[in-house]
């Protein structure tokens, strides 16, 4: 007797375990949805709507943006923008920006 409970008992775990496994493989999967807080200095936000920040952002690693990316060029670290050509290569012209205090 004693052994077809732990029997029983055995198979119940491997149930509950193979359940939490394809949980775990289905939400990694975005099937099952999950939403996550993201910590920044000061608190949390919710990343899935729209995110402004004012001030610095380090960012180690790689960025993706599936998307065009909008840049003040009128200044450059509080100063004025110059653009001129700097040279050519293969008959493309290359330009750098300068600036000047």
């Amino acid at each position: 007797m004693e052994t077809i409970s732990n029997n029983k008992s055995l198979k119940i775990i491997l149930v509950l375990m193979t359940v939490g496994i394809w949980i775990i493989v289905l939400q990694n999967a975005g099937i099952i949805p999950t939403k996550q807080k993201v910590y920044v200095k000061g608190g949390y936000i919710d990343v899935s709507g729209r995110v402004d920040i004012d001030n610095t952002v380090q960012i180690r690693g790689s960025v993706d943006v599936d998307n065009t990316v909008d840049i003040n060029i009128r200044e450059i670290i509080g100063n004025r923008a110059g653009c001129r050509k700097s040279y050519t290569i293969d008959g493309i012209n290359y330009y750098s920006l300068d600036v000047s205090n």
